[in-house]
């Protein structure tokens, strides 16, 4: 009679009258493949249904072959599923072995969720004890990795504790620890091991050495005389480093069962456990000798007893919080985890980023990440991070979140990552390069993916609370989030808030950072029958209040909404293997104004007093003077689009994506001042009246594109992937709101100069080589081409803060040409059991770089009039380092480190916005399971001083002036950690700015000038230092609860 697993339907969560229900399964269907059902009729999609499919081949059939002259070319019936039921009943063996075969891999994600319940009820009940040992040990033998895997670390988990007396629980016998054995050690007469992965056999090392941990003889067992002939010595055996083989194990344990059932002590009881033959390490620790049993040299024998040595590969945590939520694994995880296919591409995901103390931004969030080094950010907001790619900076960088194309309404008080918390992402993909064109026309992408909506066999909801609290400004980031669902349907509604005040530099100086941003987001996904998916979603974003400092405008209220809905087609009998069809609509507008900018400690808009003054006069005012302007800025932009994107062949082999795409925006910008009746000082620098105005035109951008990506495996060790692009990219701007005593109206004859068109192509080679089991080689090559932002084209003067020096007025070019980028990628990644390393190498050449030409405004050197410009030729090149070592199996040690340089090669002089070498180094303690449970992080960031300061080229085009200031390098040091307390609640606390450091950034704004000013009583910082710069902050601890219920 076969025996059964009376608890695989507790694994299902199946219950009964609020216990669970033990259903019987046979063991054989654990391993065994699926039987044939009648084959299922294929559900009704939505093509089915309106007759498209039905319809074409109707009209093929009645067209093709009509005479029969061309049998080749009549309809064949479609392939089935390799695991369609009806190929077990082919009579071809290939078909048919196929399709077990398949069936058989299939069943590998329910046998995993079922092996992950077992190993929390492990053998502790004596009703089904034997079936759950007979089942993992079945799973031992599974063809699928990843079962074997789980397996073996179910069975460590269930192996007991060596600390305790009753290990009622332990599922250890000589049939398990024998298997154990010959997969941790076990090799063919060649040499080979018998277990192909290292995790497997590394996971079946560490429940090995668990099962010798916890059992050990009774007593002893008769004495026998020694053989005849020479001995080997205790010392001698007890240094042996052969292998255990599995017959010696099993035979000895059972030896040992027999000698201990020999002994008169011996009674058997309930407490052991059918056919254990052992006691647990505790039950008598006066009669046993101090030590546990090992195997060594194929023997049983007695050493000092040493915890569990680390595995030689890191296992993997398993999910510690329910599926709709990720787990939050170790805070540095491992390099292989976050490296995607290739060297140009890195992930960011969640688990990470519930470990950075809730973190406002999520570009901040991406500069702060351990497997992203190639982004920097420029600070403008604790709210608004500009993130910066190996160089490239927005207008180069292409960002969706979704699917849904993102970019800033104004570049100095939005972003394009600043409308996504990043408490709500699953992982942001960068692609550093021109390597992303599936995405749209760009240099370098950013694609944010939120979590899917859950589907639950019956109806359930969840609620998820999120509260993190940073003390340096009073910040708070709070989040609930509602999430359902059912069979078919799923959905989630959220709800955040962000709200901070001033922060304190490490000098003592209180930063003007205060913001408000609370947000929504509510998402409903329908399965239209099993193949097909509807999913729909709408957001709104009101950020109240913030402070930008350094520049000349505060938002006092920016708001946002949008709306996306995406249909996707799976449906086996479409020609496709997957459809994906979307469409998206958001817009943001915007209203800021100068309240606040005139602060005694933070002094902004004083300097264009200053400046003023000086210029009406002649002579620098004494002691504090009256204000001369005040201004405000509004305007709005909306983005909408939609995509459709088809996949041939099998996405896991050779496989094809092609598909289309379009986006259409709209945007304007407004900037209104006014000068102070009661200052008639200079009054007479405003001929035209006591206002006056600038502003970016009401623009459009059109943009259709096609791409086709293919990817290939041409060996097992070596990977291919090319693709291309075709972008038609229109631009105009409304010639009757061109402010006719502005700058750009001087530049154009007539309105048609305002419309341009642009024709963008796109194309990449990337290889992956595997060259062994250690070593990944990989490299590429692309060339991808960007068009000119609206702003870039047909801003007129505005008061944009996007060179170092805060106060800069932008001048658009409406003959600007697009960028074109080509880029190579080489890399190398090393993976040993127990340390990890990677290089990547890239160098892009830039033709036509939009760069900056400068008309500084005498008297004031921040008050920078900058152009934008074509320069002929550009470069960027870099290099990025990785490096981690685990030490033990609870400490790693860790260092990273990130380089780029960009040189205007038309003139020989470094690029502005390019940061100085940056570098992490560090060491983190955690937990022997790989951190799932809780870790301790202790960092130290470098970062070296940066002397290649940005240089353009002047009005006249001849001369240089170099429009940045060199950055002192700075080290400064954090701590953080994490406790995952329990499945459903984690807590985590740090510092950032362990000593107080006074450092800043090389992006972030500084106000220099006027050069007079700096004596003015009244108008230093605190640190009477005269220029007014954004420091970072200074000590700041944080902590938070994540509460799942």
């Amino acid at each position: 009679m076969k025996r059964a697993v009376a608890v695989l339907a507790l694994g299902l969560g199946l219950t009964v009258a609020g216990r669970p229900h033990a259903v019987a399964v046979e063991l054989d269907e654990l391993t065994a493949p699926a039987a044939a059902a009648a084959p299922a009729a294929n559900p009704t999609s939505l093509w089915n249904w309106f007759g498209i499919p039905q319809g074409v081949n109707k009209a093929r059939d009645a067209r093709l072959n009509r005479r029969g002259n061309n049998p080749q070319r009549e309809r064949v019936d479609p392939l089935k599923r390799i695991a369609d039921p009806e190929n077990l009943k082919s009579d071809n063996p290939a078909i048919k072995t196929a399709a077990e075969a398949k069936m058989e891999a299939d069943l590998a994600p329910q046998k995993i969720k079922a092996i992950k319940f077992l190993a929390t009820v492990c053998c502790c009940c004596s009703a089904y004890k034997a079936e759950v040992k007979n089942a993992l040990l079945a799973a031992l033998s599974d063809c699928t990795e990843e079962v074997r895997y789980q397996a073996a670390v179910a069975l460590c988990e269930c192996s007991g504790d060596p600390c305790t007396i009753c290990n009622r629980c332990s599922c250890c016998d000589p049939d398990i620890m024998g298997k154990l054995a010959e997969l941790a050690d076990g090799k063919a007469p060649n040499g080979c091991y018998l277990e192909s992965s290292p995790r497997v056999r590394a996971a079946a090392r560490n429940a090995l050495k668990g099962c010798e941990a916890v059992f050990r003889p009774t007593g002893q067992g008769p004495t026998q005389a020694p053989p005849p002939g020479p001995t080997e010595t205790p010392e001698r055996r007890a240094t042996s480093s052969a292998p255990p083989r599995s017959d010696d194990i099993r035979a000895n344990l059972v030896s040992f069962e027999e000698a201990r059932k020999a002994t008169p002590t011996y009674v058997a009881s309930e407490a052991d456990g059918p056919n254990t033959g052992f006691a647990e390490v505790g039950d008598d620790p006066a009669t046993f000798p101090n030590g546990t049993i090992r195997s060594l040299g194929g023997d049983f024998g007695l050493a000092s007893y040493q915890p569990p040595a680390k595995t030689d590969q890191p296992l993997e945590a398993e999910t510690f919080r329910p599926e709709f939520i990720p787990e939050v694994p170790a805070i540095i995880p491992s390099v292989e985890e976050l490296k995607a296919r290739y060297a140009n591409v890195s992930v960011m995901r969640s688990q990470e980023v519930s470990t950075q103390g809730g973190i406002a931004d999520l570009g901040n969030a991406l500069q702060e990440s351990r497997s992203v080094q190639s982004v920097d950010v420029q600070r403008r907001s604790p709210v608004a991070m500009d993130p910066h790619i190996r160089g490239y900076k927005f207008g180069q960088i292409y960002a969706q979140a979704d699917g849904v194309f993102w970019t800033p309404a104004r570049l100095d008080l939005d972003t394009m990552l600043n409308k996504i918390d990043p408490a709500m992402i699953e992982s942001v993909t960068v692609v550093s390069g021109p390597y992303g064109l599936r995405y749209g026309p760009g240099l370098a992408f950013i694609d944010v993916q939120r979590a899917p909506t859950p589907r639950y066999d019956t109806f359930q909801s969840d609620f998820d609370t999120r509260f993190t609290t940073r003390t340096n400004g009073g910040q708070v980031n709070a989040r609930e989030i509602v999430t359902a669902g059912g069979p078919d349907y799923g959905l989630r509604a959220s709800y955040g808030i962000r709200n901070g005040d001033d922060y304190l530099a490490g000098n003592g100086l209180r930063i003007p950072s205060s913001y408000l941003s609370q947000d929504i987001w509510t998402e409903f996904s329908y399965d239209l029958n099993p193949n097909q998916r509807l999913d729909v979603s709408f957001m709104r974003l009101d950020q109240g209040y913030t402070e930008y400092p350094c520049q000349f405008f505060n938002i006092d209220d920016l708001a946002t909404y949008g709306f996306h809905t995406r249909v996707v087609d799976t449906d086996p009998s479409a020609p496709w293997a997957k459809l994906t069809v979307e469409a998206w609509y958001n817009s943001t507008r915007f209203d800021g104004n100068t309240t606040n900018k005139r602060l005694g400690h933070f002094p902004e808009l004083q300097r264009v007093d200053f400046a003023l003054f000086r210029e009406a006069t002649g002579l620098s005012p004494i002691g504090p003077f009256a204000k001369t302007v005040d201004g405000t800025t509004d305007g709005n932009l909306f983005s909408s689009g939609a995509r459709a994107g088809v996949t041939f062949g099998d996405p896991e082999a050779s496989h094809l994506n092609v598909g289309t795409d379009i986006r259409h925006l709209g945007q304007r910008i407004n900037e209104h001042f006014t000068v102070d009746p009661a200052n008639d000082v200079v009054e007479p620098l405003f001929p035209d009246g006591p206002s006056f105005h600038t502003n970016m035109p009401r623009s459009w951008s059109t943009d259709p594109g096609v791409y086709a990506e293919w990817s290939h495996p041409v060996t097992e060790a070596w990977k291919a992937i090319v693709g291309a692009r075709v972008d038609f990219v229109w631009t105009k701007a409304r010639f009757g709101d061109v402010n006719p005593d502005g700058i750009l109206a001087s530049e154009i004859d007539t309105p048609r100069d305002l419309e341009q068109y642009d024709t963008l192509y796109a194309f990449y080679y990337t290889n992956e080589w595997q060259l062994n089991e250690h070593w990944t080689l990989t490299g590429g090559f692309g060339h991808g081409q960007r068009p000119p932002t609206l702003v870039e084209r047909y801003a007129d003067g505005l008061f944009l803060s996007l060179a170092q020096s805060g106060y800069t007025r932008m001048v658009g070019d409406p003959f600007l040409k697009p960028e074109r980028d080509w880029q190579i990628d080489v890399g190398a990644t090393v993976r040993h059991d127990d340390w990890r390393a990677g290089v990547r190498y890239f160098h892009a050449w830039v033709l036509d770089y939009v760069t900056f030409v400068d008309d500084t405004v005498t008297g004031f050197a921040d008050a920078r009039l900058l152009r934008f410009f074509n320069t002929p030729r550009a470069t960027l090149a870099g290099v990025e380092l990785d490096w981690e070592y685990d030490l033990t199996a609870r400490l790693t040690p860790f260092a990273r480190m990130w380089y780029v340089e960009g040189w205007d090669r038309s003139i020989g002089e470094p690029l502005p916005s390019i940061p100085p070498m940056d570098s992490l180094f560090g060491i983190r303690l955690h937990d022997a399971d790989r951190g799932s449970r809780w870790g301790v992080e202790f960092a130290a960031r470098v970062v070296n001083t940066q002397h290649l300061l940005g240089t353009i080229r002047t009005g006249g085009l001849l001369d240089l002036t170099t429009i940045e200031e060199r950055t002192p390098g700075f080290t400064v040091y954090n701590v953080r950690g994490y406790w995952n307390v329990r499945k459903n609640l984690n807590l985590i606390a740090g510092i950032d700015n362990l000593f107080d450091k006074a450092y800043q950034e090389h992006l972030d704004l500084r106000l220099l000038g006027p050069g007079a000013l700096g004596g003015q009583p009244g108008f230093q910082d605190v640190t009477g230092q005269g220029p007014t710069r954004v420091w970072s902050p200074g000590f700041t601890p944080y902590a938070g609860i994540n509460w799942v219920f």
